[in-house]
Formats: structure tokens, sequence, C-alpha cells
């Protein structure tokens, strides 16, 4: 008895705990941009969700709720499991939602995003833990959409309707503005277009030397680098926005550069055959300075660009750059492994089903195949809209004639059927 009466004693009710402690908790949360934990706080007990507030409305997108922190790595609709086998929890086969990854723990978190869903909205890109949308409807407007707490910012402008678009999102709290880069083949000479808008402002075209080819977003502003090594900064309000040359690389080199946000600091990373070469960008002194370490991050290059810590990821090694050499002659690619320390680079396959050319990667991935796979697989802007009108002209097709709100005419279905036949 005497033992029992001790134990019920020593038995902690979380429920009880101050709130001015529930509240530090929360705010220290916030102050890593760990949006997750603070939203799960709140579902602990009645006592802690009087504690912590409910996020403001739009909170979520201009504000500190904002989950920086986190990249959504499935850009499409993950894939109906079709045995009982369990999968991987950093793989795509499972029906549980999209897949996010916290760089900065290395959690893994499955979550269903209603936006997404019947195709309510077309994906864009991700950004700054931010989700870039556009609307379904006429001009497909840009849509900013907080995952975690379900805020949306509707923005003015429309997204670029074109295959592949790099976005990133900058900006103060109270002014987010969007960044659009892509490749126009309009023109006799191909060249890369960049946008910019506010949530207000049509789509204003930045006014750029060279040809850029990488975005970022790191401390509010926004960056491009172009395939000379020029690191340049978007400034400027609308309709007039301007790139200020930044830093220049000395080598001179027209190939590949990529920009990546590391551990705080702006990195530029410079890939010539089998060298690769890490510069961190003096904002101030206008330099890019040589890096030799990178300590225990992990740099993953693509169209996307990605730092984790690799002693939070299993399978993945520090002081190493990932990046993907394909192998169109082979019908699969590789994965290249770059050591900073020795210099080093190690290849291994990206198999694939067969050798035929639509052929798909062998599933499940592991997580060095999962974050190359987020870097290079840029959502296709084209492809959602072509299969958006098919969907909407399948519901006009059934569900036209029992309509009673909004009539159907022939005209109408006459459409529809030709959007069916594309």
């Amino acid at each position: 008895m005497a033992e029992s009466s001790r134990s019920k004693r020593s038995m902690v009710v979380w429920s009880s705990l101050r709130m001015d402690l529930v509240r530090k908790v929360g705010d220290s949360l916030l102050a890593t941009s760990d949006v997750v934990s603070y939203l799960d706080m709140r579902t602990v007990c009645h006592n802690w969700r009087v504690a912590i507030p409910k996020p403001p409305p739009l909170s979520g997108v201009v504000d500190r709720f904002r989950p920086r922190d986190w990249v959504m790595l499935d850009q499409e609709k993950p894939a109906d499991r079709v045995d009982d086998v369990e999968p991987w929890p950093w793989s795509h086969d499972h029906d549980a939602g999209r897949l996010f990854l916290q760089l900065s723990t290395g959690r893994f978190l499955r979550l269903r995003v209603p936006q997404l869903e019947y195709d309510k909205n077309i994906l864009v890109g991700t950004s700054d833990g931010l989700l870039v949308l556009g609307g379904s409807m006429g001009l497909h407007p840009a849509r900013l959409l907080n995952p975690f707490t379900g805020d949306m910012l509707p923005f003015a402008a429309p997204i670029p309707q074109e295959s592949m678009v790099l976005t990133a999102v900058a900006g103060s709290s109270s002014s987010p503005m969007l960044l659009f880069s892509f490749r126009d083949e309009c023109h006799c000479e191909r060249r890369e277009v960049v946008y910019c808008a506010d949530a207000t402002s049509p789509l204003c075209q930045v006014q750029l030397e060279g040809f850029h080819v990488s975005v970022l977003s790191y401390a509010g502003h926004l960056y491009t680098v172009e395939y000379e090594g020029g690191v340049y900064k978007v400034v400027g309000t609308p309709p007039h926005y301007h790139a200020e040359l930044i830093a220049q690389s000395s080598d001179n080199y027209a190939g590949d550069y990529f920009l990546v946000e590391s551990a705080g600091e702006l990195l530029v990373v410079s890939r010539r055959h089998k060298r690769v070469q890490v510069f961190r960008v003096d904002i101030e002194r206008k330099l890019l300075k040589p890096v030799s370490n990178i300590g225990s991050r992990a740099l993953f290059l693509g169209a996307r660009c990605l730092s984790v810590d690799a002693d939070k990821l299993p399978s993945v090694f520090g002081n190493c750059i990932y990046y993907l050499d394909p192998q169109l002659s082979e019908v699969r690619a590789n994965i290249n492994m770059y050591d900073l320390g020795t210099r080093k680079l190690e290849r291994f396959p990206f198999e694939y089903e067969d050798h035929s050319v639509r052929s798909s990667p062998i599933r499940p991935f592991s997580i060095v195949q999962t974050l190359l796979d987020y870097c290079g697989a840029v959502p296709n802007i084209c492809a959602q809209i072509a299969d958006l009108k098919r969907c909407l002209c399948v519901r006009v097709l059934l569900l036209g004639p029992y309509m009673r709100v909004k009539h159907v005419n022939g005209k109408d279905l006459a459409l529809a059927r030709c959007w069916l036949l594309l």
C-alpha cells in the first residue's frame, strides 16, 4: 500500500503544468520553426490549448508560424498500395498523405494536404516551407499555402503556364513576394525569364543579364546565379525589378552553378566534370570565399537544392555533395557523391525497372534517392493543367444533364468531348 501511494504521488499530471511554462515551451518551438510540434502541443489537453494560442489567420504564411525548416518531398500523388507489405517511412508507396522532411532534425512526416486533392489546385513548387499553388479556374492565380496550418494567401498574378518553373518565396512578413523562373522557348534564342509579384501586383519581369540557372530565397531576399558564376540579388518594387550583382566567380567558367542555404549561410556550388567547389557568399563584402569543409552537412544538388544534417539521417555522409548524372544512353542515372575532404568522386547506379525509355526507377527509394528525386523532379505545370481540364470535361459530360443551377449546352458538351480525345 505504501509503495502504491508513493507511486501515485510521483505521477506527473501534464495537464496541470503551469501555463507560463507551457507557453514558454511553445515559444521555444516556434523559435526553431518547429510549427508541427507546436500544433501537436495544442492537441494534448484543454489547458494546453488555452495556454498556447491558435495561430491567427494567415499567420502561417506571413508570420512566425511559417514552417521554414520543412520541405514536401512528394511532388506527385502517392501511389495506392497494392499489397500488405509495410513501406519504408520515406517511400512514396503510402496512402496516408504527402511526405515531409524537417531538415534540421531529419524527421519524416506523412500529412494529408486536402488542397492538393481532387484537382483543387495546381502544384508549382515549394519554398521557405510553403507550397506555391495555382488555382484550378481562370488564369490559375498563384497561391501560397502553409500545409500544416491550412492558411492560404491568394495572389493576383497567375502562375506561368510552362512545363518547368522554378519558384521562390521571399519578402517581409507583411508583403511576401513570389519569384518564377523558367526557360522561354518562344524566341529564336533560348533564354531564362524571371518574373516577380507581390500579393496585389501582376507578374513583373526582372531585368537580368546573362543566363540564370538557379534561384533561392535567403534571409527574406531573392537570389539568382547565372551560368558564369555571378550571384545576383533581386531588388525593387512592382512593376520595376532588377538584379543587383552581389559577387562574381573568378573562374571565368560557364557551366553548372547552384545556390543552396546551409546552416544559415548562402553557398554557391560549382560543378565541372569530376570536380566540385563550394563558396560562401559574403553579401556585405561582395565576395565568394572558398569552403573546404561543411562539417556534418550534406548538400543535394539539382533544379532545387537541399542541405541536411548527415548525423540525423542514416546512409547520408557529412561533408559530401550528392547529385545525379544522367546517362541517357544507358536509360539510367548515376548517383554521384563528392567528398570535399578527400576530393574523391564515387558513383552508384540509380536503377530502373527495365531498359525502356519510359521505365520508372525501382522502388522503394533510399533516403539519398528520395532527396535527389525531390531536387530533380520539378512539377510539370502544363501536364497538371491538361489533366485538370480533362477531369473537368468528364464532370461536364457525366453531371451536365443533371445540373439544375447551371445548364450545360451543346457547345460545352462538344468542347468536353474534344478535350477527352486529346
